[in-house]
């Protein structure tokens, strides 16, 4: 979105390192709890990441979410690329398709993707653009 808007932007390896005249530094926090306190405690300017950590009730950033405010939200960004052998079934392609799309339908189904660390987005997906 910065590159996009015409900032130059210079990678630092902490949020204490020196970012040059006329530029943007950002780091990688690698967690959201790390970029939410970074944030709280002036450590940097701003922060990012997924809605699902922002909007999950049950978030480490709870505590933490009465020191932010949301001044930006980009256009949904897949997070995940579902894989599948080039010479695979077609059908077995298709129901497998249909399957990860309906997933949310199932409360058991969405059970399951959470417990492996699988985030469910719905309908944002189309197949005849995927080949199924």
């Amino acid at each position: 979105m910065l590159r996009d808007a015409g900032f130059d932007l210079v990678e630092l390896r902490s949020p204490a390192g020196n970012v040059p005249a006329g530029k943007i530094g950002y780091v990688f926090a690698r967690t959201e709890i790390n970029i939410a306190v970074w944030v709280a405690r002036g450590l940097v300017a701003a922060g990012a990441f997924d809605d699902i950590a922002w909007t999950d009730r049950g978030s480490t950033l709870r505590p933490i979410r009465a020191d932010l405010r949301v001044f930006l939200r980009s256009d949904p960004i897949p997070r995940a690329v579902e894989l599948v052998r080039r010479d695979l079934d077609p059908a077995i392609r298709a129901r497998l398709f249909e399957t990860l799309l309906g997933v949310h339908l199932d409360p058991g189904g969405v059970a399951k993707l959470v417990g492996i660390g699988g985030g469910v987005v719905s309908g944002c997906f189309n197949p005849s653009k995927c080949g199924v």
